[in-house]
C-alpha cells in the first residue's frame, strides 16, 4: 500500500512536492517492513541478504507538516505492531513507570530499561493509554486482541532535548530501542546534531548522534516553503489572542464577565503523582455560553449543546500561576484533560534568563494543542516577541506557531469545547 492512499481522515490532505519527497522515503520503510513473506523466503533461497530496515529522522521548520506525514506513515502500517506518541507523552509515561518501579519491592538490574520495556509493551496499560490518545481507529482492534506482539515501529513526534539530563537519558533510551531492532521514526524542528549543541557535555550527546542515532535513523529535512499553521491562523473571524492595551483588556474582560456572570467560581484540586494542583478559578459552562463563544450558532454541532447534567468546563489562569510554579508536562496534561476552555492571562515578555518559564509555557501550549483545548490568551506581546532570545528560544518557535494555529476558526470549531 502506498502511503499517499491511506485513509483515516488523511486521504483528503494534499501534500506539496517537498512533503512528497518525505512520503517517498517513508513509503520505502513501510514496504520493506511489510513486504510479503514469500519474497523474503525467495531471497533466502538465493542467499540474497536484505539490507537492514532503517528508521528516519525528519526535521524542518515549524508548521511544515512533519506531524501529518508521521501520522500518514503510522496509519499505513497494517501488519507491524506499532506505537505512535507525542514526545512529551512518551517521557511522561516513562517517568510514571520509573516511579512505580522504585516503589516496588521487585528489584531489577536497570530501572530505566525496565521502565522503557513497560512503556512500549502492548500488553501493559501505558500502551492502551497511547492508543486512546492517538489512535481512534485502532481502539477496537486493540480490545479484540488478547495477546499482542512486541512493537516493531516507534513513531515519536516533536522530539526535543532541553537540558543535560534529557541528553543523557535520551541517548540511553534510543540506544536501547535501536539495540532491540525497533524501527524509530522521529520528527523534530532541528537536525539531531543541533538538538543540544551548546549545553553541558554536549560533545557526549553529539557522539551518540553521530555513532548511534544517525546510522539507524538518517536525517532528512522537510524543505517546504509553506507554514501551514500560519495559513490556518489567517483564517479567523474574531480575536482569541489579545495583546495588552486598553481596548483589548476591556474586550477580554467583557468576554470573561459575560461567561462567568451569575456563575459560582469553584476552587478545584487535581492530584498528579500524589501532588496537588490548585485551580483557583473554574466554572461550568452552559449552552448559551457555547452559543456566545461560537459566535454563529449554525457552526456549533448539535452534540456540542449541553444540558444541566453534561456541561463544559472553564479554567482561568494567570501566567504566573501556570509558568512560575514548578509544574511539569504531566501537570499540564492533567489540567488540559480536565477542562475544555482555558483563559491564559498576563503573559509577560520573557527575558533571556527566563528559561524555565519559557519551557513551561512551551509544555503547556503543547498539551493544549494535543488535547484540543479551546484557548483565549492575553499577552503583553505578540507571540513572536514573547521569548525572542535565550536558551530554548529556537524550540519556542513551535510555541509561536501553535499559538497562531490555536487562534484559527478551524482549530476553534474542532476543539473539544464544541465536541
Amino acid at each position: 500500500m502506498l502511503i499517499s492512499k491511506i485513509s483515516y481522515n488523511l486521504d483528503d490532505v494534499e501534500v506539496d512536492s517537498k512533503q512528497q519527497l518525505i512520503l517517498d522515503e517513508l513509503n520505502q520503510i513501510q514496504k520493506k517492513l511489510e513486504s510479503k513473506s514469500f519474497l523474503k523466503f525467495f531471497k533466502k533461497l538465493l542467499f540474497i541478504k536484505d539490507k537492514p530496515c532503517l528508521g528516519l529522522y525528519i526535521y524542518g521548520d515549524v508548521g511544515r507538516g512533519k506531524s501529518m506525514l508521521l501520522k500518514k506513515f503510522y496509519n499505513s502500517l497494517k501488519k507491524s505492531s506499532k506505537l505512535y506518541c507525542h514526545f512529551n507523552s512518551f517521557m511522561k509515561a516513562l517517568h510514571e513507570a520509573f516511579r512505580d518501579i522504585r516503589k516496588e519491592q521487585f528489584k531489577c538490574q536497570d530501572q530505566l530499561i525496565e521502565a522503557i520495556n513497560r512503556v512500549i509493551d502492548p500488553n501493559l496499560p501505558f500502551y492502551k493509554r497511547f492508543i486512546d490518545d492517538y489512535d481512534d481507529f485502532q481502539k477496537d482492534q486493540y480490545l479484540r486482541k488478547k495477546k499482542r506482539n512486541a512493537i516493531k515501529v516507534l513513531c515519536l513526534d516533536e522530539f526535543q532535548v532541553l537540558d543535560s539530563a534529557d541528553s543523557m537519558i535520551l541517548s540511553r533510551i534510543l540506544t536501547y530501542l535501536i539495540q532491540k531492532n525497533i524501527i524509530i521514526v522521529i520528527t523534530s524542528n532541528c537536525h539531531p546534531l543541533d538538538l543540544y549543541k551548546d549545553g553541558i557535555q554536549a560533545d557526549l550527546f553529539q557522539d551518540f548522534v553521530k555513532d548511534v542515532l544517525l546510522p539507524k535513523c538518517p536525517a532528512i529535512k522537510l524543505k517546504s516553503n509553506k507554514d501551514y499553521r500560519e495559513i490556518k491562523s489567517n483564517n479567523k473571524s474574531v480575536d482569541r489572542f489579545f495583546v495588552s492595551n486598553v481596548y483589548y483588556n476591556s474586550e477580554l474582560n467583557n468576554i470573561i464577565n459575560i461567561i462567568t456572570k451569575h456563575k459560582i467560581k469553584q476552587k478545584e484540586i487535581i492530584k498528579v503523582w500524589g501532588r496537588e494542583i490548585i485551580i483557583n478559578s473554574s466554572y461550568k459552562l452552559h449552552e448559551e455560553d457555547l452559543l456566545f463563544l461560537g459566535s454563529d450558532s449554525n457552526s456549533i454541532p448539535n452534540k456540542a449543546l449541553i444540558d444541566i447534567n453534561n456541561y463544559k468546563r472553564l479554567a482561568i489562569f494567570t501566567f504566573d500561576e501556570l509558568c512560575r510554579s514548578n509544574y511539569s508536562a504531566a501537570d499540564y496534561q492533567a489540567i488540559c484533560q480536565n477542562f475544555d476552555l482555558i483563559f491564559l492571562l498576563k503573559i509577560p515578555q520573557l527575558q533571556k534568563e527566563d528559561t524555565n518559564e519559557a519551557r513551561r509555557l512551551t509544555l503547556f501550549i503543547d498539551e493544549v494543542y494535543e488535547n484540543k483545548n479551546a484557548l483565549i490568551t492575553l499577552s503583553a506581546k505578540i507571540p513572536e516577541e514573547i521569548y525572542p532570545s535565550g536558551t530554548g528560544s529556537k524550540a519556542f518557535l513551535r510555541t509561536i506557531s501553535r499559538f497562531k494555529e490555536i487562534q484559527s476558526d478551524e482549530y476553534w470549531q474542532d476543539s473539544k469545547l464544541f465536541k
